[in-house]
């Protein structure tokens, strides 16, 4: 009776362990880089930026994932939009260069870029004209005025070339690339596509809690 009584308490323990663990977050670990994550395009080929606006401080980084048919990155000024940033001040305009994608590939090309500034940073598609159909973003947007990126898109839509930057591809930011998942490009790394959602790894730990409890409830029921 007593060791039947242990292991209830046991169990019963073993379960509120598992059930306080989906809300109990891994701590993040000091003087790590804060990363925000921009999808260029989707598989299904939309031209847009996912999302096309960001907050982030400075120090952050903010990485560009390309998915197909072939997408780039340009930075540029707001007031001309379709058109990449001049160097100035010793600065370097981000640039990522054409990213090729096939729908059948294994490899995602990644340009990353990290925030010197508060300053608003926007950028844009520099293939074809997927800039004048809306492909465009800002990092910082103004938190207020007329400067939004629905103004940005709307002064692209009739601009009639869509200037190339002329410097060499990852400018501003590195070029990599991750690994299995929709995707190819230049660089080298090996970061899966496809990761657990937040909160994935919790849930797992809280299933197997759950399965190591409803044993030991059955095992005392049977004996």
């Amino acid at each position: 009776m007593l060791f039947k009584t242990a292991l209830l308490a046991s169990t019963l323990a073993l379960l509120s362990n598992a059930q306080s663990s989906v809300s109990n977050d891994p701590p993040t670990p000091s003087g790590s880089v804060k990363q925000h994550v921009i999808q260029v395009g989707d598989v299904s080929g939309a031209l847009k930026f996912y999302p096309e606006t960001v907050r982030a401080s400075v120090g952050d980084m903010v990485q560009f994932q390309f998915y197909p048919q072939n997408h780039s990155l340009a930075q540029s000024s707001f007031d001309k939009p379709c058109e990449p940033l001049a160097q100035a001040n010793g600065s370097t305009p981000f640039w990522s260069g054409f990213m090729p994608v096939s729908a059948s590939s294994t490899r995602m090309p990644v340009f990353s870029i990290v925030v010197r500034d508060d300053r608003p940073m926007w950028f844009y598609c520099a293939t074809g004209k997927h800039c004048q159909g809306g492909m465009a973003g800002v990092i910082n947007p103004p938190a207020s005025g007329d400067r939004t990126i629905a103004a940005y898109k709307s002064a692209a839509s009739s601009v009639a070339l869509t200037g190339v930057p002329t410097g060499a591809a990852g400018s501003g930011g590195s070029n990599s690339s991750t690994g299995t998942g929709t995707g190819s490009g230049s660089g080298s790394g090996s970061v899966p596509t496809t990761t657990p959602a937040p909160g994935a790894a919790s849930e797992l730990r809280v299933w197997k809690g759950w399965a190591v409890a409803v044993c030991g409830i059955v095992g005392l029921l049977v004996v």
